[in-house]
C-alpha cells in the first residue's frame, strides 16, 4: 500500500502552494547542537540485510550553514512560508529567500530526509 500511499501524496502536493507545505523530520540529526548539522540516513531499510551486509548502519549527509538553520526550524508544525520568516528575521525575506528555502525543502523531501504535509482546512 505504500505505492498508492506515495502516489496520493504527490498528487496532493502538486495542487498545494509549496509555502503552505510543512515539513517533518524523517531522520535523525547527528548533534543539533553542532554546526553544521550531519543527518544520519538509513542505509538500509531492511534489518535483515543490516546484519548481512557488514557496513555502517548510516551514511551521512552535511549541511550548509542556511541548511543548518532550516533543519532546526523544521518542527512539524511551521510551513515554509513560516521558516523562511523565521530565517530572515528582523528582515523582510525576499522572494529569492523564499523559492531558495521551498526548493531546498523540496530537494530534502525527495531525498526521504522529510516528508511534507498539508495543512488541513476547516471552513
Amino acid at each position: 500500500m505504500k505505492i498508492f500511499d506515495k502516489l496520493a501524496d504527490k498528487i496532493t502536493l502538486r495542487k498545494a502552494n509549496a509555502l503552505e507545505l510543512i515539513p517533518v523530520k524523517l531522520v535523525n540529526a547527528k548533534d543539533e547542537n553542532i554546526m553544521p548539522i550531519t543527518l544520519l540516513v538509513p542505509r538500509f531499510n531492511n534489518r535483515f540485510l543490516t546484519g548481512i551486509i557488514r557496513r555502517p548502519e548510516h551514511f551521512t549527509v552535511r549541511l550548509d550553514e542556511t541548511g543548518s538553520k532550516v533543519w532546526l526550524l523544521i518542527d512539524g508544525k511551521r510551513n515554509v512560508f513560516e521558516i523562511t520568516q523565521h530565517l530572515c528575521a528582523p528582515n523582510e525575506p525576499s522572494d529569492e529567500w523564499f523559492r531558495r528555502v521551498a526548493e531546498f525543502v523540496t530537494s530534502l523531501y525527495k531525498k526521504d530526509l522529510v516528508k511534507l504535509e498539508v495543512k488541513k482546512q476547516f471552513y
